[in-house]
């Protein structure tokens, strides 16, 4: 063993050198199956069949990868086709064009109430705060 190696062990700590990775975590898509079962009655051979709720049929995309498309459409401004390569690509989610439109309706929907209190108090405050250079 090297004696200069010795005498830095026994001496003080030097600052350490750092080397730092990012990585991201595996990312599984969370689908929930909703099942209703059909029952045959053994007497009268009537059949009846259980339901899936109206709210839970009313959607097909969770709420937080609809908040994900939502994102990608208004502030990166990414094409419905580009979110539907990503989500197919990253996420391993199939979607539709047309299901990337809903999806951004409904949200855009969903934000007008709110959307127009936040104008009515930018209008209504008496200092703007705005930069008005080019």
């Amino acid at each position: 063993m090297c004696v200069c190696f010795l005498k830095v062990a026994w001496g003080k700590d030097l600052e350490p050198r750092w080397h730092q990775v990012v990585e991201l975590p595996p990312i599984v898509v969370d689908v929930t199956e909703h099942q209703a079962h059909g029952r045959r009655c053994p007497d009268c051979q009537h059949l009846t069949w259980g339901t899936i709720p109206s709210e839970v049929r009313r959607h097909r995309i969770g709420s937080r990868l609809g908040a994900v498309v939502s994102y990608l459409s208004g502030s990166p401004h990414v094409s419905k086709r580009g979110i539907e390569e990503l989500l197919e690509g990253v996420f391993g989610v199939p979607i539709s064009l047309g299901a990337v439109s809903k999806l951004e309706k409904e949200m855009s929907e969903a934000l007008n109430t709110l959307h127009a209190e936040v104008l009515e108090a930018v209008r209504q405050a008496k200092s703007k705060n705005v930069d008005e250079t080019g």
